[in-house]
């Protein structure tokens, strides 16, 4: 398949939907609503997923992607626009309007910021942006340049400026009072760089929701430490990949859960099982969540291969999300071979994540207009059939390219219309109904 997605993205067609339309309801609205964005991590490093990817995980349930960006501008100087990041997300952003689905964006490397495995191994360069008040400028005028190309677009649900900041990442410490102070003694003061890159999105959006991090790898216990961010539209993301041990084991012969692990929190010898993740290491996030009453992700979570009890320990994590209010994200989709691919594994493994996604979904996501209207192939290459799911009256279809411009106008009151695209290049396009008493719209990626 060719591909159909321009480096530019189409910024203009938004602005054309929300001047011919009701009102979008705020972004922040689903995050409100409790444990209502539920999905998985889509990372470009190791497989570069593709539109069928997309569309084989909308028929999950699910109803978000959270997109692992890697940053739009390189890691060393000159800190150039790297275009094959930019086309990565451009690719996984066209995808989720493919799919129908909202879309977040982690965003993992940029000026001085190495992708946070990275730091650890011999052929990378070292993260500089924690103690470099100069890339920390340029690393957070790229936010900027992130959230200005996509602000407009509805599916557009949140930002995470920094995905796991992990200064002292060779540094040892045991917990959030030896790490405060190693902070200290290092001058890195992560909360004046989350603020400044806060800021900075702000300058692009006033309302895009920021999803926030803390310190070492944004483990539970360590959320006391992450940055207090006053905006309105804030959400708090930790991680999970307790116990440790378990989580990451290569040899699935030996460890079976719930059972006895290694807890960093009690330096001691613990029996793991869904009460102490909720009493114990899960306390930390009732404490930030009751401090500001903001709304929690568990933005990262699961098991890199398959052990003893795994289906338990999922199942535990996804349930104690959900029974929580906590917004959710599997890691990671159709990832490296064999490692985090429950899909692959024991059909009870997909079964337990599919679980997960029970209950709350919001099905296919439209960009404005709801079911009105439907487009069949979606997408398609050289024709679409036109639903009108209407009693308003009709007379007049219209369909624009990214630029805005009528590229095809017909009129009918059919309510059944297949109009060919055979003339129409590849890309996306705005389906427009006119009627006496509004507007019906919907997205139409046509391929070739």
């Amino acid at each position: 398949m060719k591909r159909f997605v321009s480096l530019i993205f189409p910024t203009l067609i938004f602005c054309l939907s929300t001047q011919t339309s009701a009102q979008i309801p705020s972004r922040y609205d689903g995050w409100k609503k409790p444990s209502y964005y539920r999905g998985y991590n889509f990372t470009g490093d190791t497989r570069i997923k593709t539109l069928q990817d997309f569309l084989d995980y909308a028929k999950t349930g699910a109803t978000f992607a959270y997109i692992c960006s890697p940053g739009y501008r390189t890691v060393d100087a000159p800190y150039s626009l790297d275009d094959k990041y930019v086309q990565i997300t451009n690719d996984y952003v066209s995808y989720c309007h493919a799919a129908g689905l909202h879309y977040a964006l982690n965003i993992r490397e940029g000026p001085g910021r190495q992708d946070v495995w990275k730091d650890g191994l011999v052929d990378f360069s070292k993260s500089t942006i924690w103690t470099d008040p100069v890339v920390q400028r340029l690393y957070a005028s790229m936010l900027r340049e992130v959230v200005d190309r996509y602000k407009y677009d509805s599916l557009f649900i949140g930002i995470s400026p920094i995905t796991e900041p992990n200064p002292l990442f060779d540094k040892f410490y045991i917990d959030t009072a030896s790490l405060e102070q190693l902070l200290v003694s290092n001058k890195i003061d992560l909360q004046a760089i989350t603020q400044l890159c806060v800021d900075s999105i702000r300058s692009a959006s006033r309302d895009i929701p920021i999803l926030i991090q803390g310190p070492a790898y944004s483990s539970p216990e360590f959320i006391p430490l992450t940055p207090v961010i006053h905006d309105p539209y804030v959400v708090y993301e930790f991680h999970a990949y307790r116990p440790h041990e378990y989580v990451y084991a290569a040899d699935t012969s030996t460890l079976v859960y719930p059972g006895n692990f290694i807890s960093y929190i009690q330096l001691k010898i613990t029996r793991f099982d869904k009460t102490y993740l909720k009493d114990t290491v899960f306390k930390y996030v009732y404490d930030r969540h009751n401090e500001t009453d903001a709304p929690i992700l568990l933005g990262e979570f699961g098991l890199e291969f398959p052990q003893a009890g795994g289906v338990q320990f999922l199942s535990d994590l996804a349930t104690s999300a959900i029974e929580n209010g906590w917004h959710f994200a599997w890691w990671n989709y159709r990832g490296p071979p064999d490692a985090w691919d429950y899909e692959i594994w024991q059909p009870e493994y997909w079964t337990a994540v599919l679980k997960s996604f029970e209950g709350n979904s919001s099905v296919q996501q439209t960009l404005i207009s709801g079911d009105e209207i439907t487009l069949s192939p979606n997408p398609c290459s050289s024709s679409v059939i036109l639903g009108i799911h209407s009693e308003r009256d009709h007379d007049m279809i219209s369909i624009y390219n990214v630029l805005g411009a009528k590229v095809k106008q017909l009129q009918t009151r059919n309510d059944r219309v297949e109009i060919s695209t055979e003339d129409l290049n590849a890309g996306e396009y705005l389906v427009s109904v006119d009627s006496p008493t509004g507007v019906l719209q919907k997205r139409l990626v046509v391929i070739k």
